[in-house]
């Protein structure tokens, strides 16, 4: 299949980058760190109040859910090595995996299609949003429904791979 042809409204380094949902959107993805004083985000403060209430959400993840927050690109998309945020809070490889899969778990993060090695997010607008805050609302309402297909996606394939598992072990 070949990809659609980029409109003229599209930056040159923008990627085609398709969604866990299926859906595809153009987005330039930063390569190095945001200019702290000039990039803004703006997050829901029920959102925070319920992570820091709930005792089973640990420090690394905290760590990683911020510096993730903090490199988001515009529209909240995000792609970057986990090597790469590993490196960057000094934590091992492996701990940062996990707390990536428990943001996802958590709703905060819903994992797209992969950039060759690379795994992608959207982060959940009704957490934090980067961008206008014209577009907020209607990427609110897309969120609810694009995410409860991604879970069932999941289910679907977490059934599939137990039945592959029973036929391994029969």
């Amino acid at each position: 299949m070949t990809p659609p042809a980029r409109p003229d409204d599209v930056p040159p380094d923008a990627e085609l980058v398709t969604r866990e949902d299926g859906t595809t959107v153009w987005t330039v993805i930063p390569r190095t760190q945001p200019n702290i004083i000039k990039d803004w985000i703006t997050i829901m403060q029920p959102s925070l109040a319920r992570m820091a209430a709930d005792r089973t959400v640990t420090l690394d993840i905290f760590r990683v859910r911020d510096f993730l927050l903090a490199t988001m690109a515009m529209g909240n998309l995000y792609a970057i090595p986990m090597s790469e945020i590993a490196r960057g809070l000094s934590l091992d490889p492996s701990n940062v995996r996990r707390a990536v899969n428990r943001l996802v778990e958590y709703g905060l993060l819903m994992e797209g299609a992969p950039l060759g090695k690379t795994r992608t997010f959207e982060v959940n607008p009704t957490f934090a949003w980067r961008g206008s805050h014209r577009a907020i609302g209607k990427a609110q309402q897309n969120w609810d429904e694009r995410a409860e297909r991604a879970r069932k996606r999941r289910e679907r394939e977490a059934v599939k791979r137990r039945a592959e598992l029973k036929v391994v072990e029969g």
